[in-house]
């Protein structure tokens, strides 16, 4: 189980419009966003995850990507986190915010 303190987002379908969600909470406690449920053959602790999630920025916008298969360049919009303007994966992942499975 995770344990966080902000909202909790669990992603199950790739290919509708993107989530606009306001106000999230980056750091530690903050905000989960949780792909899991989309991703094809990623194995935590041997998978890139820079392969299957990118996140796009765009002013004090951030765009969360996934590529469910984590292979090729189709990566496609799930989340737009305003605010989230200066947020990498790896911010994500390190501080909790972002499950990858």
């Amino acid at each position: 189980s995770l344990a966080f303190a902000g909202d909790y987002f669990d992603f199950d379908v790739i290919g509708e419009s993107p989530q606009q969600i306001a106000g999230f909470d980056a750091g530690i406690g903050g905000d989960v966003l949780d792909v899991s449920d989309l991703l094809e053959g990623f194995v935590p602790g041997l998978s890139d995850p820079g392969a299957f999630v990118q996140v796009a920025q765009a002013g004090d916008e951030a765009a969360l990507l996934v590529n469910a298969d984590g292979s090729g360049e189709d990566f496609v919009a799930v989340a737009v986190l305003e605010g989230g303007a200066g947020l990498t994966v790896n911010d994500l992942l390190a501080d909790g915010n972002l499950f990858l499975g």
